[in-house]
Parts: C-alpha cells; structure tokens; sequence
C-alpha cells in the first residue's frame, strides 16, 4: 500500500511541476497591413516583438491560394505565414506587417495577432 501511495504521490507532483511550467498569455496586440485599396495609401504596422512570442496569421482578405501573411525582421530575415497558422518569434526585434499575393496589384489587407507570454 506504501508503495502505491509514494507512486499517486509522485505522479501528481509531476502533473503540478508540468502545470506551473505552462506559459500563460500576458497581453496580445494586432499588426495589420493593407496594399493596393482604392482610395487608401498603403499602410505596413511594425512593433517590436520578443523571442518566443506567437504570432498567427489572423486574416487575409481575399482568402485566395497564394495570399499570405509576410512578417519581416528588421534584423533577423523575414518569414512567410499563411492564413491562420502560428509562429513562435525567433528573435527579439522590430518586425513588421505586409501581405503577399501573387498578384501585385491584387487590393489585399492582412492581420497578424502578436500574443505575449510569460
């Protein structure tokens, strides 16, 4: 019976250690960007952003193949998201927004969600 007891106790010591290492979300905050809008001038937003951040392609309007996020680093290269996909930030840096299309003269606008966590 000891054994049996020692072992539930170490099980749930391990479950309580594994749940207090889980980051939580702090804040987030959106970068958007839109190119090519009648009657808009086109507009990129930038913010820092710190390593290990997630970052998710929120939106992209026209929802078409081909048509994604573009989140460049001012120091550190640049990545292509696609809709809704997640990314974790590999760096501490400016990074900032602009759509892609293979279309360049497509109107289209795109956000990104920079969530925070600790």
């Amino acid at each position: 019976m000891s054994r049996a007891l020692i072992a539930v106790l170490l099980v749930a010591g391990v479950v309580c250690f594994s749940a207090s290492q889980t980051p939580k979300a702090v804040s987030s905050y959106t970068l958007k960007s839109w190119q090519n809008q009648p009657g808009k001038a086109d507009q990129a937003d930038h913010k820092p952003v710190h390593e290990g951040n997630l970052m998710v392609c929120t939106n992209v309007e026209p929802k078409k193949n081909g048509n994604e996020c573009l989140l460049k680093y001012e120091n550190d290269g640049e990545m292509y998201v696609e809709f809704r996909q997640t990314i974790t930030a590999t760096s501490t840096d400016e990074v900032s927004l602009t759509c892609a299309s293979k279309v360049s003269s497509e109107p289209i606008s795109c956000e990104v969600t920079i969530t925070v966590l600790k």
